[in-house]
């Protein structure tokens, strides 16, 4: 076996350990994602009983004295809208 057969064998061996690699990585990442989903809904669930939203919007509009009402108001429904999107995401 010559040397240039030899590089060729252990290159041909490099790809494919990094083949059988970047589909182990490939699934473990599928695997996180889905369970960073999972969380990511479970976690908006939590908020979306517990009134989280409401309580803060109220908070600040108590600390501000009702002067930014109207922003509030606006921000606690896009904060709502988005609460809703990832608690009901598939």
């Amino acid at each position: 076996m010559s040397f240039l057969d030899k590089a060729k064998a252990t290159a041909e061996q490099a790809k494919t350990t990094a083949l059988q690699a970047a589909e182990v990585a490939k699934t473990k990442a599928t695997e996180a994602g889905a369970q960073a989903k999972t969380a990511a809904q479970q976690a908006a669930a939590k908020i979306e009983s517990a009134g989280v939203v409401e309580k803060a919007a109220s908070f600040v509009d108590e600390k501000t004295k009702g002067k930014y009402a109207d922003q509030i108001a606006k921000a606690q429904e896009q904060a709502k809208t988005a609460v809703g999107k990832v608690s009901k995401a598939d």
